[in-house]
This record gives structure tokens, C-alpha cells and sequence, in this order.
């Protein structure tokens, strides 16, 4: 839920262009307030997630993982919206960072339903780059 949250924000125009699309935006609408209630509030879920879900031991190896994966693919919607901020302004008032939204929330939509459709079948989803950290992590973890 925390990427899904996070990048709710950069599909606001596939909302709007998109109308059968509204009930995705809906269905956690009220938890993207909730998580942007503050400036802080973001960060602290998400060291609320790693301190009590991925560093604890005793929860099961697939949960922690899943929880790691949604960190990680958190970050990137992080590192997205960070980008967005630095953006010319000649490039945030024109159609140009419309598709570069559309995509990117595509991007995003597409690998979080990927990442729980495996969850839901019992497997790990196995994304290139995000996996081999979030395994290598979780290992680390576990030995500390």
C-alpha cells in the first residue's frame, strides 16, 4: 500500500484523462490524505515499516521480504517526486511532464499489481534490480 499511496500524486492526470480509472484513485484516496497529513509523516511510515517489519527476525522470511520490496520500490516513487520538484519550469507547464506522469504512474501501477499478484500466488516476485537488494538486505538482517 505505501508505494501505491505514494505515487497516487503523479497519476493525478490519468485520473482526470482516464475516467474509469477513478476507483483506483478512490480506493485509497482517504489513506493518501492520512499519509500526507504531514511533512513527516512519510518518513516516519517508512522507518515504521523497516524498524518494526524488516529488521524483526522473528515475522516469517516472506513478509519481511514483501515489506522490504515495498520499501524499495517506495524509494523510487520518492526519487521521482524528487525529481519532479527540480523540474524548469518550462518543463512543468507544458504537455511534456503530462506523459512523463502518465508513464511513470503506468511504471509504477504496473510493478506494485506485478509485486501482488505474486504475493497472492505465494511467490516472490522477482523484479532485476529491486529483488537482488531487497534479498541481500533482508540477509543482512538476519545475521545481525
Amino acid at each position: 500500500m505505501v508505494p501505491w499511496i505514494d505515487s497516487i500524486s503523479v497519476g493525478r492526470f490519468i485520473y482526470s484523462r482516464f475516467r474509469n480509472l477513478i476507483l483506483v484513485y478512490l480506493a485509497a484516496g482517504p489513506l493518501h490524505n492520512i499519509y500526507f497529513s504531514s511533512q513527516f509523516a512519510p518518513l516516519i511510515i517508512f522507518f515504521l515499516l523497516f524498524l518494526a517489519v524488516v529488521k524483526n527476525t522473528k515475522l516469517h522470511h516472506f513478509v519481511r521480504y514483501n515489506a522490504m520490496q515495498a520499501v524499495m520500490l517506495d524509494i523510487v516513487v520518492m526519487l521521482i517526486h524528487i525529481l519532479r520538484t527540480y523540474l524548469p519550469p518550462h518543463v512543468v507547464w507544458s504537455p511534456l511532464k503530462d506523459w512523463w506522469d502518465m508513464i511513470t504512474w503506468v511504471m509504477c501501477f504496473s510493478t506494485i499489481l506485478y509485486c501482488v499478484f505474486w504475493t497472492l500466488r505465494g511467490y516472490y516476485a522477482d523484479l532485476p534490480l529491486v529483488s537482488e537488494s531487497v534479498y541481500h538486505q533482508v540477509q543482512l538482517s538476519e545475521y545481525s
